[in-house]
């Protein structure tokens, strides 16, 4: 979500859905936006996927996106058909104010979904969990939220992120979209949760501060690392 910098929400560069060998913290594998935002610290109550400390030597089964509804909004798991609504949702050049890059073409992001949907990195290293977000009441597809989910000794790491629209900024969609994406994740064995925010783009870090994201002493290009650790329930 790249907005003017006067807009009420903003957005960083994406943290996601490139194999993390082969990625800076932020980049994603494509020059499309993401801003991260997350709410934390956060309890994660059941777990539904293997214990990633037990799977160091061996391909991990990394959580797949499944529905997810709040209030206003349906979080849908990314597939191919939803670029022909999405490529319109990221046209505005305001949306790269904060992140760098041009809008996609939709051949474009036709063969970006193709890639991210798979789930997984090529290699395996890295879980790839991507939703369109819908707002419900218009039909409307507004934004995406997305992680890049990697092992450590805890559970899992997310590097988190999100877009909305320039038209759709402003309602709140991105913190309701971002607090359901992440009470998932929790749910999913995530234990740490990382976020990039320029520092430039103080609605993000005013999100991020809120929704309990702390910025760290890490510079990754020029972007603060945010990070935000659960609270396992015993």
């Amino acid at each position: 979500m790249c907005a003017p910098a006067s807009s009420p929400e903003s957005a960083t560069k994406s943290t996601t859905n490139r194999p993390p060998a082969s990625r800076s913290r932020r980049r994603s594998s494509t020059s499309l936006p993401a801003s991260a935002i997350g709410r934390g610290p956060f309890k994660r109550t059941r777990a539904e996927s293997v214990n990633p400390a037990e799977s160091s030597n061996r391909s991990v089964n990394w959580p797949r996106a499944t529905p997810i509804v709040t209030d206003r909004l349906q979080l849908e798991p990314l597939a191919v058909h939803h670029a022909s609504e999405m490529v319109e949702t990221l046209s505005s050049p305001d949306l790269y104010t904060h992140i760098g890059g041009t809008s996609p073409s939709l051949s474009e992001l036709e063969r970006l979904y193709a890639l991210q949907s798979a789930g997984a990195s090529p290699t395996g290293d890295a879980g790839w969990l991507n939703w369109i977000v819908r707002e419900t009441a218009e039909s409307a597809a507004v934004g995406y939220v997305q992680a890049t989910v990697t092992t450590v000794e805890t559970g899992y790491q997310a590097d988190i992120a999100w877009v909305i629209g320039v038209d759709s900024q402003g309602q709140g969609f991105a913190t309701e979209a971002a607090r359901a994406m992440v009470d998932w994740l929790a749910d999913h064995l995530v234990t740490v949760l990382q976020a990039a925010i320029h520092p430039d783009n103080a609605a993000s870090a005013r999100i991020a501060d809120r929704l309990g994201l702390q910025p760290t002493d890490e510079i990754d290009d020029g972007e603060v690392i945010w990070r935000a650790e659960t609270r396992t329930e015993e």
